[in-house]
């Protein structure tokens, strides 16, 4: 029987743009291209704009329906960042039995609130929703943060390390489920992947700023074409797939 491949995806740059910066986000808000409607569908976490990168839904759709992959994620974002965003990302893949059963705890949050501002709530409905998290139907396997990198001093900017994302820790956690023939890690920084480059897929950067017109972006679509004809392959090693096929559109 085929094995099922483990999808690793990166956030900030790849399936998304966070604007951390005050300045980022009036100059976002002064780009021709945004109008009011475009601001209220993207979302807000810690304070920061986050732009999710155009048919991110159509992606992840399209993966849990094709059937031979494991969804993570992985960041160099803190969790207290990272979790909103990734719930988001996975919006509506929650069981509601497990949201409305902290409702009857007396924890009075909708269910935006619960998903995406859960880390400012009070210690006690963290842990209910944690639990709820756990317990529901899980979307993706496991999401790691700027806790599981490994900080790579950079001379260049001595005050923020290169968080190196080292796949030998996946492949420690989940022995005998995961390793370099099943394993791809889905990222726009090639420098946090250099000690297993083979298991890399690398996407151009999503960044609203650099891009002609970030609205009208297919970068997903060709990545969701690009994963299902891999599905359809006969593929018994990524790293092979990965390196006869070097472009999404391949």
């Amino acid at each position: 029987m085929k094995r099922r491949i483990l999808l690793i995806f990166d956030l900030n740059g790849t399936l998304l743009h966070r604007l951390t910066h005050d300045a980022e986000w009036q100059s976002f808000r002064a780009l021709p291209l945004v109008v009011e409607q475009q601001l209220k569908n993207d979302l807000t976490v810690n304070g920061s704009k986050v732009i999710l990168r155009p048919h991110i839904r159509s992606l992840f759709e399209a993966l849990n329906a094709a059937g031979p992959f494991d969804i993570a994620f992985w960041t160099s974002a803190r969790p207290k960042n990272a979790f909103p965003m990734v719930s988001q990302v996975t919006k509506g893949l929650f069981s509601l039995d497990s949201l409305l059963e902290l409702g009857r705890k007396g924890y009075q949050l909708n269910q935006r609130e619960m998903l995406l501002l859960w880390n400012e709530r009070d210690p006690v409905a963290v842990a209910a929703l944690q639990a709820q998290e756990t317990a529901a139907k899980a979307p993706y396997t496991f999401l790691w943060t700027q806790s599981e990198c490994d900080a790579i001093p950079n001379p260049a900017t001595p005050y923020k390390p290169i968080c190196r994302k080292n796949l030998d820790k996946v492949w420690e956690a989940f022995p005998g489920r995961f390793d370099p023939l099943n394993t791809i890690m889905i990222d726009d920084s090639p420098e946090k992947l250099t000690d297993h480059a083979e298991n890399c897929l690398l996407v151009r950067e999503f960044n609203v700023f650099s891009l002609p017109n970030f609205t009208q972006d297919a970068t997903l679509l060709e990545l969701q074409a690009y994963l299902l004809r891999m599905a359809a392959s006969p593929v018994s090693d990524v790293r092979a797939y990965l390196k006869e096929h070097r472009g999404l559109n391949s």
